[in-house]
């Protein structure tokens, strides 16, 4: 092992990456999926781990000598854009346009439809693509796309799955898998991939009891155990702490929560996160000052690239004590 593996990055399709990936169950069976020339549709929950596991599905099916393409959908916001960005990908290998490749330019109906002329088969792995934007592409176009030889892997956090579902969207997707929580076998698994022995094994006896069950939390805790020092006593009654709060706030803020971990933290005025939620500013505002006073965010003012300065709400690995007076 190069060195320890504790950071929150996603692990991507190469072979070092993926010595360290955990094997699923659910990755083999994407992959079986897609070579079998299905659309596949990849839900889990924040923090489960969808990025890498598309990665290593994509990886599979290159080793198997297939051909897939990993899309990045987070920048696009409308359909031109994602159909642009899925545009260069596929061009890579070529049809009888142009000389031997897939032309440039043009709308997102006349791009889908040059994607008739491909060298044969491609799948794209499709990652966060906004949930807005499925039904203009999977449902407003789903016949077009039918018509080409590019099939799709598509990676969906589980709260939004049904605006990938909603007809005439959900005939498009002929398999679709979940991402299960990780088993203590797993949980182990991950962290012996990812650290020198004697680090995973006392990593583990710290997250033992904790309540993780997705990739990302058992790598922050494993990495609050060896970098910050934390004893398996003390994650166990934070993750205690923290369940017990989320809960006594509800629904809502046990959505938001896991919105600001998957960002790394936002304001309540960040586009995509209102976007992903489907809240005003105001609703957003009012549930993260809720989580704050609940000593499970912090918020600080930061400057952005338009001057303004704006709070934006961080949750904290370790709840804070809450504000005085809120139960």
């Amino acid at each position: 092992m190069e060195q320890p593996e504790l950071g929150n990055r996603p692990l991507i399709a190469t072979a070092r990456d993926q010595a360290l990936v955990l094997p699923r169950a659910e990755v083999a069976q994407v992959a079986d999926l897609a070579r079998r020339g299905l659309n596949v549709l990849l839900a889990g929950e924040r923090g489960a781990g969808r990025t890498t596991a598309l990665h290593a599905a994509a990886f599979a099916l290159r080793e198997a000598g297939g051909r897939a393409e990993v899309v990045d959908a987070a920048p696009a916001r409308v359909l031109d854009d994602v159909v642009a960005a899925i545009d260069a990908a596929v061009a890579r290998h070529g049809g009888d346009a142009g000389g031997g490749g897939v032309a440039a330019g043009g709308g997102a109906l006349e791009r889908v439809r040059r994607w008739r002329a491909l060298d044969g088969s491609v799948i794209v792995m499709l990652d966060d693509l906004a949930p807005e934007l499925a039904q203009p592409l999977f449902g407003r176009l789903r016949d077009e796309l039918w018509q080409t030889p590019v099939r799709f892997v598509v990676a969906a956090p589980a709260a939004d799955a049904g605006a990938f579902l909603t007809p005439p969207a959900d005939v498009f997707f002929e398999g679709r898998v979940r991402l299960e929580p990780l088993g203590v076998a797993e949980q182990l698994e991950l962290l012996g991939r990812r650290l020198p022995p004697e680090d995973a094994e006392r990593a583990m006896r710290a997250v033992a009891g904790a309540g993780a069950s997705t990739p990302r939390e058992v790598v922050g805790l494993a990495r609050q155990a060896l970098v910050e020092g934390a004893q398996h006593d003390e994650l166990a009654a934070a993750a205690r702490v923290r369940r017990e709060r989320v809960e006594r706030l509800g629904p809502a803020a046990s959505r938001l929560l896991a919105e600001l971990e998957a960002a790394g933290g936002a304001s309540a005025s960040d586009p995509r996160l209102l976007e992903r939620l489907g809240w005003s500013r105001q609703r957003v505002a009012q549930v993260a000052a809720a989580l704050e006073a609940a000593g499970l965010v912090a918020a600080a003012p930061v400057r952005g690239e338009d001057r303004r300065v704006r709070r934006v709400f961080t949750p904290l690995a370790v709840p804070a004590p809450p504000a005085e007076g809120h139960g």
